[in-house]
């Protein structure tokens, strides 16, 4: 399940199934193209086992999604080490490590225990505990928070925050377009939203891909006319838009 985005990964899905079609494994591989997030649980579900491959420096959501979602699962991932029993973890480069485990997690059910802990550690009301102690205790309406980043450039997203009862602003593009262009968002007119020019619409730009996409060079100005008490940067982890708001946050 997934697109390639780039042309190198457009690449590597060709090299995929040449390599499939080669070894006549064609009957043993699928490959469904791109599903939208609120559909993917079927997927999970109907499934035993989620390999995961991905190396993003940090854990990566489709991995929790599938052991939310009652799957065994397998990793290489070094965040999964810190969590994953050491059953589920294998060397990337050893091809023969990885088949083993395959075929004991065939004999084993880790699901209950794997779902257990994303309840536990992943779920709603942990991620407020956590956020409230981080801001030493404090209510949150007793912090002035601002919320920067293309993602909540949507209104209908952007509701949510209505019933907040604290000082919330938010930093957002102007506009921020959809499937190639084909539809734009307008960021809403609001007293709590600074609508500003944003830079790198998507990620495939030559040589820099998709590290400054979403980049708003006023964020460091904003935070010094609002002087906010907590930043939500709400970027992915991976961006150098990212990096540079955390540093002037910081």
């Amino acid at each position: 399940i997934g697109e390639a985005p780039l042309e190198r990964d457009k690449n590597y899905e060709r090299g995929l199934k040449l390599k499939i079609k080669s070894l006549m494994l064609e009957d043993n591989f699928n490959f469904i193209g791109k599903v939208i997030n609120k559909d993917l649980s079927r997927y999970y579900q109907s499934h035993d086992l989620f390999i995961h491959l991905s190396k993003t420096g940090s854990l990566d959501k489709t991995l929790l999604e599938a052991m939310s979602c009652g799957m065994n699962v397998l990793s290489s991932n070094d965040a999964a080490r810190r969590f994953l029993p050491s059953e589920l973890i294998f060397d990337e480069n050893n091809t023969q490590e990885l088949a083993d485990k395959i075929e004991k997690t065939s004999r084993e059910n880790f699901r209950e225990q794997l779902r257990e802990y994303v309840v536990k550690n992943h779920h709603l009301p942990a991620l407020l505990d956590k956020i409230g102690g981080i801001i030493n205790g404090a209510t949150f309406r007793d912090n002035k928070i601002l919320v920067s980043g293309y993602t909540y450039v949507d209104g209908g997203t952007l509701k949510t925050f209505d019933y907040y009862p604290g000082v919330i602003n938010f930093l957002l593009p102007k506009s921020w377009p959809l499937k190639g262009g084909k539809s734009t968002y307008l960021a809403p007119k609001k007293a709590n939203v600074y609508r500003t020019k944003a830079f790198f619409t998507h990620s495939n730009y030559p040589i820099v891909g998709g590290l400054f996409k979403g980049f708003m060079p006023v964020f460091p100005l904003e935070l010094i006319r609002q002087k906010p008490d907590v930043v939500f940067s709400a970027s992915e982890l991976n961006l150098l838009t990212t990096f540079y708001q955390g540093i002037f946050a910081k």
